[in-house]
């Protein structure tokens, strides 16, 4: 019977053991799309920032253009200059265009990755620590009762021993005096 509550004792510290390597494993792994999902929005923002740099030189400079253009009419000047002015101001004027809409869709793409970081962050890896937190506090529980019981069963199975030894040292002084008895 005592084996058995050995056996049965292994097997519960086994599958804590088990438990808690899942959980470590699940909280890897939530790091890490955390971590992704970090990257992602910083480099994201990285590149917004870049736009809004670039668009702000192609404005700065569309304004320039414009006012050399405006310059080029009132003289009434080469109308080469002012047509190659006005080239050059439609060119502008569409990557100025491009690169509103790109800054608009990254500055949307941004706002997703913020709400998808805020949820998973709020949600998931509260829900998922609390949950760890408490089967670590279970299989440590477990485990201590496993030890204690393991503990309590090495008493029993000591002082088994002690009375068995005792026994034995009986009947081996009551099979002497036999013998002593059956020699005489």
């Amino acid at each position: 019977m005592c084996g058995l509550l050995l056996f049965v004792s292994n097997n519960e510290n086994e599958s804590s053991s088990m438990n808690a390597k899942k959980w470590e494993v699940e909280l890897s792994t939530l790091k890490s799309n955390n971590s992704r999902l970090t990257a992602a929005l910083q480099e994201s923002t990285a590149n917004v920032e870049e736009w809004k740099r670039q668009l702000q030189a192609y404005k700065e400079e569309n304004q320039r253009l414009k006012q050399r253009a405006l310059e080029a009419e009132a003289a009434k000047g080469d109308s080469d200059a002012a047509a190659e002015i006005r080239k050059e101001l439609a060119i502008l004027r569409e990557k100025v265009e491009y690169y509103t809409q790109a800054l608009k869709g990254k500055e949307e793409e941004i706002r997703v990755l913020k709400e998808s970081t805020k949820e998973f962050n709020n949600n998931d890896s509260v829900k998922e620590n609390d949950i760890l937190r408490a089967t670590l506090r279970q299989v440590q529980d477990q485990l201590e009762a496993a030890m204690g019981t393991q503990e309590s069963q090495k008493k029993v199975l000591e002082a088994l021993n002690n009375q068995l030894a005792e026994k034995i040292d009986e009947l081996a002084g009551i099979h002497r005096e036999l013998n002593t008895v059956l020699q005489n």
